[in-house]
C-alpha cells in the first residue's frame, strides 16, 4: 500500500462520505530480484521497461545471491525478501508482495511469459486501498557520521471494518541511473540498497489488527553504512 509524504491529500480521500468509506490511492509494488552476473536478468529487466511511468505503479530491483560471484548491491537485508519468497532462479519478480492474487505461480515465473500476464492483471486491481501509509518527512534523519536513516510512519484504517493482519516493510532506493561498463545500455536501475522489516527497537513491523479509524506510528532504522562506504 501507498507510502504517501506528510501532507499530500490525507484528508482527500478518492471516495468517501455518502459513497462509503474513505480509500486512499494504492500504489502497487513490483519487486525486480536479479545479480550483475545473472545472464538472463537484463533481458527480463529490459521487459519491464513498456510499464514505467504506468499510474500507480513503482518498480524496484533488488540485487541478490548468484552463486558465487561479486554484486556491490547486495545486502542481507535483500537477500532476507528474496528467499522468503521462496524463490530458486533469477531473474524473477514479485507484485505487491503474493503473486498467486493474480493467478500466477508464487515463485520462479518465466520472463518470457509470465511477466507481460503478471503485469496485465494490474488492470483488474483495485487502485485504492483502505490502508493510509504516511511518511512523517519532517521526522526523517540521516546521519552522515552514522551512514543511518531513521524513518518514521504511521498506518491508518480508513474503513469502517477492522484491518489485519498487517505487515510492513521499509526499503532505501537509489533511484539514480547506475552505470555499469558491460550493461552501458540499460536505461534503468532503481536499486533496493537495504530493506528491514523490524522497528528501530527490534520489534516486527507488524499488527495483529487495526480497528476502524485506528492509527499505528513505526519508527525504523535503516543502516546504509555498507553502501557509503561502496558508493
Amino acid at each position: 500500500d501507498p507510502l504517501q509524504e506528510k501532507g499530500q491529500g490525507l484528508r482527500n480521500p478518492v471516495n468517501g462520505g455518502q459513497n462509503g468509506p474513505a480509500r486512499a490511492r494504492k500504489v502497487n509494488i513490483l519487486e525486480s530480484f536479479g545479480h550483475l552476473d545473472c545472464p538472463t536478468c537484463p533481458e527480463a529487466e529490459k521487459k519491464l521497461i513498456p510499464y514505467f511511468g504506468e499510474p500507480n505503479l513503482l518498480i524496484v530491483n533488488y540485487h541478490v545471491r548468484f552463486g558465487t560471484a561479486p554484486d556491490p548491491w547486495e545486502t542481507p537485508g535483500n537477500q532476507i525478501v528474496y528467499d522468503s519468497y521462496g524463490f530458486t532462479s533469477h531473474p524473477q519478480v514479485k507484485l505487491n508482495g503474493k503473486n498467486g492474487y493474480y493467478g500466477m505461480p508464487e515463485a520462479n515465473l518465466k520472463f518470457q511469459q509470465d511477466y507481460d500476464l503478471l503485469l496485465a492483471a494490474l488492470k483488474t486491481r483495485d487502485s485504492t486501498s483502505p490502508l493510509l501509509v504516511v511518511i512523517d518527512t519532517a521526522g526523517v534523519l540521516y546521519d552522515t557520521s552514522q551512514f543511518n536513516i531513521t524513518l518514521p510512519f504511521s498506518a491508518e484504517n480508513l474503513d469502517t471494518a477492522s484491518l489485519g493482519p498487517l505487515s510492513f516493510r521499509a526499503m532505501a532506493v537509489k533511484n539514480l541511473p547506475v552505470v555499469f561498463s558491460f550493461r552501458e545500455n540499460d536505461p534503468w536501475e532503481a536499486i533496493v540498497v537495504e530493506t528491514v522489516s523490524k522497528a528501530s527497537a527490534g520489534a516486527d513491523l507488524a499488527i495483529g489488527s487495526l480497528s476502524p479509524g485506528g492509527r499505528k506510528n513505526f519508527e525504523v532504522l535503516i543502516d546504509l553504512k555498507d553502501e557509503a562506504l561502496k558508493h
